[in-house]
């Protein structure tokens, strides 16, 4: 599916007609897939025992492997899923992201309450850590060569894959932030005047809190609009 986006070109016909051709390529039929898809050339494969399309067949053994091309169709050829395959992303992947989305559940969880200072220091703490090791190198022996670790996927039963191994996480964005602390505890008083000074040059502004843009009414009248209307029933 990332191959029929990445190379569809931003022509979502054309990438929902390579989908749809993988439901012909499990029955080993590589031609009349659509205008803007018409073959396909598969390479060499290994001898397997390939999906069949007719419908009405003669042997009784061979009836449910129609069965099975219906079903996958169904599957493939879903309208929901067809909908969603435009609009796939024709040239990035999620991995990324999801990578930075894990950092801030790691300092900044859900199942914390943080105010907003507090919220938005961990999240700046968490784009540091990210920008500082997302494109680590991989890392290598004393003689210099590549480093791999060996993994056994549940998904691919006993096959082991090579995993690049990547050299340790730098933590120097905390030297800096200790620094600039050092600095702003030296030059300053107390705390509440190095947090102005900061908050002034940063521009930064606190939202007020859900409570206090609620519409606060009077007790008094809550009560007695809830006594008036006990009585009328």
């Amino acid at each position: 599916m990332y191959w029929f986006a990445a190379s569809s070109h931003s022509n979502f016909e054309e990438l929902v007609q390579k989908w749809k051709s993988a439901l012909k390529h499990c029955a080993y039929v590589h031609e009349n897939h659509g205008d803007l898809f018409p073959y396909s050339l598969p390479g060499p494969l290994e001898d397997r025992e390939w999906i069949k399309m007719g419908i009405q067949l003669i042997y009784k053994f061979m009836e449910s492997r129609s069965l099975v091309y219906k079903e996958l169709e169904k599957v493939i050829w879903g309208r929901m899923l067809l909908k969603d395959t435009k609009k796939l992303s024709l040239a990035e992947q999620t991995s990324w992201l999801e990578s930075f989305h894990n950092i801030v559940c790691y300092l900044a969880p859900k199942s914390t309450h943080f105010f907003d200072w507090q919220i938005r220091a961990r999240l700046f703490l968490s784009v540091l850590h990210f920008n500082k090791n997302t494109s680590r190198s991989q890392a290598t022996t004393a003689q210099r060569r590549p480093q791999f670790s060996i993994s056994y996927p549940k998904g691919r039963k006993d096959d082991a894959i090579a995993k690049d191994v990547k050299v340790k996480q730098s933590f120097g964005y905390v030297d800096e932030l200790m620094d600039e602390l050092l600095l702003y505890r030296e030059t300053y008083p107390s705390y509440k005047c190095a947090l102005d000074v900061a908050t002034v040059n940063k521009g930064r502004v606190v939202p007020p809190s859900v409570a206090d843009q609620a519409n606060r009414q009077e007790k008094e009248n809550i009560v007695q609009q809830h006594i008036d209307r006990f009585n009328n029933h």
